[in-house]
């Protein structure tokens, strides 16, 4: 009986192995989907055209608590073409650092604290780069948005000025990151 339950305790003790190496734990980077909508204007209002980035966001565990992980991001792509504009690509600001909390759920269903992300971007057009200093996301689900407004910023196109406005910002946390074994509570 002892020799099956060794067993057992060693096939337990390979699965969660698996389930953790699989979003990271240990050093090993993994991935999150990330999504924007992208409002572009020139000084014509009836110009307006919006488009949705999608791209990822590459991050990696440093540190890891009975109810959550601490993440370190360090890169993030995404991009979207706009017609008779060219192609907009977000990337991570390579002169801040960027990190990321996220809390595992409890035997509730319930996340044990506010998953959150702090990060600067920039968002390359095709003539200028623009930066977003200190973004903050947050949410109590696994779809991390952007905790503000943020107001257009304005960059120049073949000589005419242009408004591009950031009005949506969202990661997804991949469920295996935020699925708990233990209750922290």
């Amino acid at each position: 009986m002892k020799n099956a339950w060794q067993r057992l305790f060693c096939a337990l003790a390979l699965s969660i192995s698996l389930i953790l190496s699989a979003c990271g734990s240990g050093g090993q980077p993994f991935l999150m989907d990330v999504q924007s909508d992208l409002i572009v204007t020139a000084t014509n209002p009836d110009s307006l055209v919006i488009q949705t980035a999608v791209g990822t966001l590459e991050a990696e565990i440093v540190q890891e608590f009975n109810d959550r992980f601490e993440l370190d991001v360090f890169n993030l792509n995404a991009s979207a073409t706009f017609p008779d504009l060219g192609p907009i690509n977000l990337v991570l600001d390579p002169n801040f650092p960027a990190s990321a909390t996220v809390y595992k759920l409890n035997r509730n269903n319930n996340p044990s604290g506010t998953n959150t992300m702090r990060l600067s971007l920039i968002i390359e057009t095709p003539e200028q780069n623009l930066t977003l200093s200190d973004l903050t996301l947050s949410s109590n689900s696994a779809s991390l948005q952007l905790d503000q407004d943020l107001p257009p910023l304005t960059f120049f196109f073949q000589g005419q000025p242009m408004q591009i406005d950031l009005s949506t910002l969202q990661v997804q946390i991949p469920a295996s990151l935020i699925v708990s074994f233990f209750d922290p509570q």
